[in-house]
């Protein structure tokens, strides 16, 4: 269907824009897997609140703490040390990056996320990750 792993990335994460209402920081929340995206083995866009709006193989999402995000995987033989997973912004104004291993967000199958304002410092923002 995609010719490339960019296109099938960017269409991933273009279905999930929409933004919904804030949720409670620490909350784990559930999700349910409403995305169609053949060539991702599991990916989520998560909003600045730590909801996930769309996903496919999400187990849950929660906001940690200011700019640290925790998605967890539903496969749980899923070693996220061994993945090869990519995150975007869905803001122009903020940077993020994945972090494999992180004290926050425990768990073979549990991903960090973190992001950032462009001074550097911790920011809560919107983002699209992706396992491959």
């Amino acid at each position: 269907m995609f010719r490339s792993n960019k296109t099938r990335f960017f269409a991933l994460s273009a279905a999930g824009l929409t933004a919904v209402a804030a949720t409670t920081t620490g909350v784990a929340l559930a999700a349910a897997d409403n995305v169609s995206a053949p060539y991702v083995q599991a990916g989520a866009t998560v909003n600045s609140a730590g909801s996930a709006e769309n996903t496919k193989g999400v187990e849950s999402t929660e906001r940690a703490r200011t700019g640290i995000y925790c998605v967890t995987f539903k496969d749980t033989n899923l070693d996220v040390t061994k993945a090869i997973p990519s995150a975007t912004s869905l803001s122009t104004l903020h940077t993020v990056h994945v972090s494999r291993t992180n004290s926050n967000c425990p768990g073979a199958n549990t991903l960090a996320v973190i992001t950032r304002n462009f001074s550097g410092g911790l920011a809560n923002a919107g983002f699209s990750v992706a396992i491959h």
